[in-house]
């Protein structure tokens, strides 16, 4: 069962939040910690993993119009793959106005 039929029908699943340091303005370094949260998670049975606001990026805000992602970026391919493969949600999301991941599912 995934993870919007869960919801809709009220039924448990497990979520688990990621803690990382991040490489600022390094987003492929970023990715590779991700995908081994992403791994870790999947072991432990995890439906729904959710990363820091701009865990991607690193916070530094003044690089933030050069660093936006949008969900079909190529440097997030490996991510969306891994959601394929594990059946596991992601929240990517930002909260800088002009940093809208979103959810990689």
């Amino acid at each position: 069962m995934d993870i919007s039929q869960a919801a809709s029908k009220k039924i448990a699943f497990t979520i688990a939040a990621a803690q990382s340091t991040s490489v600022a303005q390094d987003i492929a370094a970023n990715v590779h910690t991700h995908l081994r949260f992403v791994d870790t998670a999947a072991h432990h049975g995890v439906q729904w993993l959710v990363f820091p606001e701009l865990s991607l990026t690193g916070y530094e805000l003044a690089a933030m119009p050069e660093l936006v992602l949008h969900p079909e970026h190529d440097s997030l391919a490996p991510l969306r793959e891994a959601t394929r493969r594990t059946g596991m949600a992601m929240d990517l999301r930002g909260r800088h106005p002009h940093y809208r991941q979103g959810v990689c599912r």
